[in-house]
């Protein structure tokens, strides 16, 4: 099941999915084959399933969340999810996606950034509004999410949790787990004292204790390919890239071979931050350190040119120890001779 739009909205619509101005809701055969029409989509995004195989759900900004049968006849709207107003003032608006829970007595709304969890009443007569502004003295059982907002939700397999994702985190949000959570906190504040000293003493400590999803981070690491392009030069045709502009390690590939290929931050591109003489010690762990200041000291410069003048001196030295050493071998005591040496009246040879 999908939504068909034009290819050319497709191509220029700004997030290339084309959505908002999707024409018709179709199914596709499994195994391939012709699109059949369901209904016009008409403002309908996220076509969804429940249990109930017989009705296809679907959410419109003005709508609400709808039902229909495969063959688009039947049509039900359910419920209908407005926000509380916006911060600074100003009415709320209605909910941006609201997707049936899999067991069809919840859905899952965003509202802004924000996710809640709101009961279904399944009323007779028209379809009832929940406003999530306020879901402690909310009409019907509403359930805030988020604290910082969430994209991309959805239902878990079984309807007990939630999935959403922000920044490079995967959350999951267990609905039993929080309700579980939650009594536990209530029993705990009916066993003790209520006292007015009590109570000051716990408003003393913060915010009451909440219930904290499961949250994993993901990290994709990968080499970034080269894309390539023909031109032709002078009637012959040659390959090159575009231009790379963001830093990284690219792999060039030639077919035969492939070429790691490093780019670097543009220098008018770097920014480099010094830190100051607190934030350096503190980086240390708080030792004790004496800093000079921006500039290389006089005393370290005079004994950088010292050191420089004592390796001319050492170079002189074993040039005058090399010919001494010639010196001695050539005419020393070293050198073969003939003579006689006489000791205690005895000569002898050498």
């Amino acid at each position: 099941m999908a939504l068909r739009a034009p290819a050319r909205s497709f191509r220029e619509s700004l997030g290339g999915g084309g959505g908002s101005s999707a024409q018709d809701l179709i199914w596709l055969p499994a195994t391939g084959g012709d699109a059949t029409v369901i209904a016009p989509a008409a403002g309908l995004t996220a076509p969804h399933f429940s249990r109930d195989t017989s009705r296809i759900y679907a959410y419109g900004a003005g709508r609400g969340l709808i039902s229909m049968r495969w063959d688009g006849s039947d049509v039900k709207t359910h419920v209908r999810v407005t926000g509380g107003g916006q911060p600074g003032g100003g009415g709320g608006g209605n909910a941006s996606l609201v997707l049936v829970s899999p067991d069809g007595e919840r859905a899952l709304a965003q509202v802004n950034s924000d996710l809640y969890v709101v009961t279904i009443p399944w009323l007779g007569g028209p379809e009832p509004t929940v406003s999530v502004g306020n879901p402690e003295g909310a009409t019907f059982p509403v359930r805030k999410l988020t604290d910082i907002g969430g994209q991309f939700p959805s239902w878990g397999p079984q309807g007990r949790s939630v999935h959403w994702s922000i920044g490079n985190a995967h959350v999951v949000y267990d609905l039993e787990r929080a309700r579980a959570f939650d009594d536990s906190v209530r029993r705990a504040r009916r066993s003790t004292d209520t006292t007015r000293a009590d109570t000051a003493a716990r408003a003393a400590q913060g915010r009451t204790p909440t219930y904290q999803p499961e949250e994993r981070r993901i990290r994709i690491v990968a080499q970034r390919d080269i894309p390539m392009e023909s031109v032709d030069i002078e009637g012959q045709k040659v390959w090159r890239s575009k231009p790379l502009t963001r830093p990284g390690t690219y792999m060039l590939s030639t077919g035969a071979r492939n070429y790691p290929v490093a780019v670097n931050v543009p220098p008018e591109a770097m920014n480099v931050t010094t830190l100051k003489e607190p934030q350096f010690r503190k980086a240390l762990g708080d030792i004790e350190i004496n800093l000079q200041g921006e500039t290389v000291a006089a005393e370290a410069l005079a004994s950088a040119d010292t050191a420089e003048f004592g390796w001319y001196l050492m170079l002189a030295v074993l040039v005058l120890a090399g010919i001494e050493c010639f010196l001695a071998m050539r005419f020393g005591h070293y050198r073969k001779t003939s003579g006689v040496v006489r000791a205690t009246g005895e000569a002898a040879t050498v």
